[in-house]
C-alpha cells in the first residue's frame, strides 16, 4: 500500500513538472524565439564585421573592434546559456523515471511493477522540452546547426564581399 502512495506522488510530481515547463514555454516561448533568433543573426553580423575589418578600416579604430569582439562573446554566451537552460529542462523532466529506473522493481508487489511499467511508457513518450514558440526545442542539439548557419552565412557574406571590391 505504501508503494502505491508513493508512486502515486511520483505522478503526481511528474504531472506538475510537466504542466510548470508547459506554462513556461506558453509565457515565454515567443521571446526565447525572438532572443536565440536576434543572438544568432547579431553573432552573424559581428562575425562578418569582424572578417572584413580590414575592408572597412577597423584595424585603426580598436575601439570599434573591441565593441564587436565583446558584443560576439556575449551573443555566443546567451546563446550557450538558452542550450544549457533548455537541457536542464529535459533532464529534470526526466528525474522521476530516473528515480523508478534505480529503485529495486523486482523487489515490489506484482501489481505494482505493473504500475510503474505503464508510468515508465508514459514518461518515456512525454519528454519535456524548452520551446522557442513551439518551432524549435532549444538545447544542446542546436549547436551544430546554429554553427553549420554561422559558417554558411559567413562565407556567402564574405563572397559577396570579394566579389563587390573586385568590380
Amino acid at each position: 500500500m505504501n508503494n502505491t502512495f508513493q508512486l502515486e506522488d511520483l505522478e503526481s510530481f511528474n504531472h506538475h513538472l510537466e504542466e510548470i515547463i508547459q506554462d513556461f514555454n506558453r509565457a515565454l516561448g515567443l521571446s526565447v524565439l525572438i532572443a536565440v533568433t536576434s543572438s544568432l543573426y547579431t553573432t552573424m553580423y559581428y562575425l562578418y564585421r569582424l572578417s572584413t575589418a580590414s575592408d572597412f578600416s577597423l584595424t585603426s579604430n580598436k575601439r570599434e573592434r573591441l565593441h564587436y569582439i565583446i558584443g560576439l562573446i556575449g551573443r555566443s554566451g546567451k546563446l550557450l546559456g538558452y542550450m544549457l537552460m533548455g537541457n536542464q529542462m529535459l533532464k529534470n523532466s526526466q528525474q522521476p523515471l530516473e528515480a523508478i529506473r534505480k529503485s529495486r522493481i523486482l523487489n515490489l508487489p506484482m501489481v505494482t511493477q505493473q504500475q510503474i511499467q505503464t508510468l515508465m511508457l508514459q514518461w518515456l513518450d512525454n519528454k519535456s522540452y524548452m520551446s522557442a514558440g513551439g518551432i524549435v526545442n532549444v538545447g544542446p542539439w542546436l549547436l551544430a546547426p546554429i554553427v553549420g548557419n554561422v559558417i554558411t552565412y559567413l562565407l556567402v557574406a564574405l563572397q559577396f564581399n570579394e566579389v563587390k571590391h573586385h568590380h
